[in-house]
Formats: C-alpha cells, structure tokens, sequence
C-alpha cells in the first residue's frame, strides 16, 4: 500500500523528536499546531508552533521564532502561527500577506529557491508524484503543500494544488488516509514565501514581520 512519505510514521517520529526537544527547553511555552510539507517547492518541511500566553511585543515573537528555528534543526523549518500577531496588534494586516507577498516577488525574482538537503527530501519529493497520480492534474498545475494537523485524528490532512482552473474542495485517499484537496488561484505568493524564510532568519526577524517589515 502506497502512502504519502508527508504522514508516515518515519516523518512523524522524526517530528517529534524536535517538537519534544522545543517543549523542554522552552518549558510548554508553545505548542506544535501542525507541519507542512512542500512537494515541488524545495521539499522543505515546516513547523507551527502556537504561542500560550499573550507575547509582550513583535521583538518577543521574533526571540521565539529564532529560538525554534535553532531548537528545531536544520532539517526542519519553524514558525509561530499568524494569531500571535493579533495578539500583540489587533491591527496587524495579517489578511493583506497574500498581497504583499506578490509586492515581495519582485524583490527576490532572481533569488533561487532554497533546496532542502535532510535526508527526507526526496521522499517529499516522491509524493507530489503520488497525489498527481491520485488526482488528475494538468501540467501547469502543481502540489504547493500537504498540511498535517499535529493530531490526525481530529482533523484531515490537507493537500492544496496550485491550478488556474477553479475546482471546489474534494475528498481522496491514499494508501488508507482520506485527505481534503484544496485547489489554489496561480501567483507569485507561494514561492516567494520560501524565498523570504532563509531572509527573515538572517535578519533576526520572525517570518511574517520580516515580510511586512522589509517588503
């Protein structure tokens, strides 16, 4: 039985291990919300994390962030979830990323992708072929992430294919898990927010800030 590499117990397992190693050092300040994996944009995999207790400020967020990014490793991408934002500014423009993402574009057009290099890459890879096999795509389309929420059985997995054709929300299984597909309108947002990531980390800044911020 063929199953996607995204919700294994060999990604899963190596998931938490990292997560672990967050909540003692950081002693349950923030919770692992869900992680995503990027098929065809770099086969990089991200963690959520979700803050408890109200941050003092955007320099808070981005101590955090930075934190999770060193505890997480190198294999492993990390984030704090968009609400944190809110919390500290009820007016933070969280509803304009997509926009200013494809304001970001032309900054960074000529900036290649950053590739992941941990051992799992090609496997993430191998699933885009997998979901493309499962789901009739055309060759324009292409599988931006597949989105696993920390508890599975709670919520389903995610699969959201970047497509200039509008389709509505479908239902599909592999390898005995049922996933919800999403389909997306095409932009530049999608892979300019891989772009950014490496560039907020240098800057010091967290992911969202660094965008709005530099952009």
């Amino acid at each position: 039985m063929i199953e996607l590499y995204s919700v294994s117990s060999a990604l899963t397992g190596e998931i938490l291990k990292a997560a672990n190693e967050v909540s003692r050092t950081l002693r349950g300040k923030v919770s692992l919300v869900e992680y995503i994996t990027l098929p065809e944009v770099g086969q990089h995999v991200v963690l959520r994390f979700r803050l408890r207790g109200e941050p003092s400020n955007l320099d808070g967020i981005d101590t955090i962030e930075n934190m999770l990014d060193r505890l997480v490793g190198e294999n492993f991408w990390a984030v704090i979830v968009g609400e944190a934002y809110r919390k500290v500014d009820p007016e933070f423009p969280l509803d304009k990323l997509p926009a200013r993402l494809e304001e970001f574009s032309k900054i960074v057009a000529n900036m290649p992708l950053p590739v992941a290099s941990p051992p799992f890459a090609s496997k993430i890879k191998e699933d885009a072929q997998i979901i493309r096999e499962t789901t009739p795509l055309s060759p324009d389309d292409w599988v931006w992430e597949v989105e696993v929420p920390f508890n599975k059985e709670e919520n389903l997995p995610i699969i959201r294919i970047v497509s200039a054709k509008p389709r509505g929300k479908e239902l599909i299984s592999i390898g005995g898990q049922e996933y919800t597909v999403e389909f997306l309108p095409p932009g530049d947002s999608y892979k300019t927010l891989v772009k950014v990531y490496p560039l907020a980390r240098k800057s010091g800044m967290a992911l969202l800030r660094y965008i709005f911020e530099a952009s």
